[in-house]
């Protein structure tokens, strides 16, 4: 319910809303691909943009690194702060083709 204050004083209540209800917290939604910040020698600066959360905060993700399209035995990298939505992932082979999911 609401109601209205002015100087005079309060109104009366509104009438009642409709029935209301919350939603539980779901899976977060699956991300779109990540993208190439900047690359060096032997790292990538890796960007993304967080999914939706669907009721609840993106607190991590994880990222996954393989040298083939199909990523196929990919290095997983759990638990990484999903702000400022950028990780750095190093000890990569100079020369190198990578491809990156989350």
């Amino acid at each position: 319910q609401v109601c209205a204050r002015n100087e005079v004083g309060r109104g009366e209540w509104s009438n009642p809303s409709q029935a209301c209800e919350t939603q539980a917290p779901r899976k977060p939604s699956a991300p779109a691909a990540p993208h190439l910040v900047t690359p060096s020698s032997g790292s990538l600066l890796v960007g993304w943009f967080n999914p939706s959360g669907n009721g609840a905060t993106v607190d991590t993700i994880t990222l996954r690194v393989a040298d083939n399209k199909l990523m196929r035995d990919p290095r997983e990298i759990p638990d990484v702060p999903a702000a400022p939505q950028q990780f750095e992932v190093d000890e990569l082979t100079p020369g190198e083709t990578y491809y990156m999911a989350l």
